[in-house]
């Protein structure tokens, strides 16, 4: 049976309404355990790959970018607080990337930043 419009959550509602915080909550049938698992075992490959690289490990800062936004998306899939932690460990990852590139980044002559 189709949700009615009255039944869905607001936009901006916030997920913490749910048992585990997690958009599975949301639906009305779970997708699976092997589903769950298939985010979990990218999102950690995905941080594993950050974390044994030096710099950057993608083409440019576009496609960079585009994988913080797909952590950060597909990280609601998994509960709460795994959610958060596995964000958490991430986002540190990233600024030990962003701060590598900085450093990088050759000299402009007059600028300060």
């Amino acid at each position: 049976m189709p949700r009615r419009f009255a039944d869905q959550p607001g936009l901006f509602d916030s997920p913490s309404n749910s048992p585990t915080g997690s958009l599975v909550d949301q639906l009305d049938e779970h997708p699976g355990e092997d589903f769950i698992q298939g985010i979990r075992d990218e999102l950690q490959a995905t941080l594993a790959l950050a974390r044994a690289s030096a710099t950057f490990p993608w083409a440019d800062l576009t496609q960079t970018y585009m994988v913080e936004m797909r952590v950060n998306s597909m990280s609601n899939w998994l509960p709460r607080q795994e959610a958060v932690e596995l964000r958490r460990e991430f986002a540190a990852e990233m600024d030990r990337l962003y701060e590598a590139a900085d450093e990088m980044r050759p000299e402009v002559a007059g600028a300060d930043f």
